[in-house]
């Protein structure tokens, strides 16, 4: 593979510019990535793979990068809600594109603006305030849409996770709520307790795989 990219300074103020494994992986992604549109046929269809984006696998990314399945997991994972790449998969392979390609390899155009979102993220154990309840003014939110940005900010602080992780987790409980019909008390303890559940998970899956190879899943970057 031949030829050479652009990576922008405003990398360093990325929220994992200093996690090796998802700076890593990220570079390995902006490497592969097509720089023109590019056409095949794959079970007799015609796949069209756009200019920034590349079709690929875990698997595959395991064995470019030396990094284990889980880890390229965590790192897609993390790039994916802090807005960096997007990701569309099949039971055959998954297409990633990465965000804002054209704006900073287009040759011909100069731009201040950052790569991604900053966003405060973390690998650490998570952890609660002590006071679940302490959202200034917001005790029993009746309604999903009056989940005001501070509260948002403050989900984000008490359980260490991006603010695109707490958004995404507001449209599944709308998406939960018009498809069944549920009514909750307090759409601000309901959030919470979405946000806490599925990062603990997270957490877990990368920890549990970890512990079996030996790997200390706090040393994870």
């Amino acid at each position: 593979m031949e030829g050479w990219i652009r990576i922008h300074r405003k990398l360093l103020e990325t929220s994992f510019s200093k996690k090796p494994t998802i700076g890593w992986l990220f570079i390995c992604l902006l490497l592969k990535a097509n720089h023109k549109e590019n056409k095949f046929l794959f079970n007799n269809k015609e796949i069209t793979i756009k200019e920034g984006q590349l079709l690929t696998g875990r698997d595959e990314l395991s064995k470019n990068t030396g990094l284990s399945v889980m880890q390229v997991r965590y790192a897609l994972y993390s790039l994916k809600v802090t807005n960096t790449i997007t990701i569309k998969t099949t039971n055959k392979f998954s297409v990633i594109t990465i965000c804002k390609w054209k704006q900073y390899q287009n040759f011909n155009q100069q731009s201040n603006q950052p790569v991604t979102n900053k966003q405060p993220a973390s690998n650490q154990q998570i952890t609660t305030n002590n006071n679940d309840n302490n959202d200034k003014n917001v005790n029993n939110v009746k309604k999903i849409e009056s989940i005001t940005e501070e509260t948002i900010k403050t989900v984000c602080e008490d359980y260490q996770v991006p603010r695109e992780f707490v958004l995404s987790k507001i449209d599944d409980i709308k998406n939960y709520c018009a498809s069944t019909g549920k009514v909750y008390k307090d759409y601000v303890a309901t959030l919470r307790h979405w946000v806490k559940k599925d990062a603990l998970q997270i957490q877990k899956e990368v920890s549990r795989y970890e512990s079996k190879r030996g790997i200390d899943a706090r040393s994870i970057e």
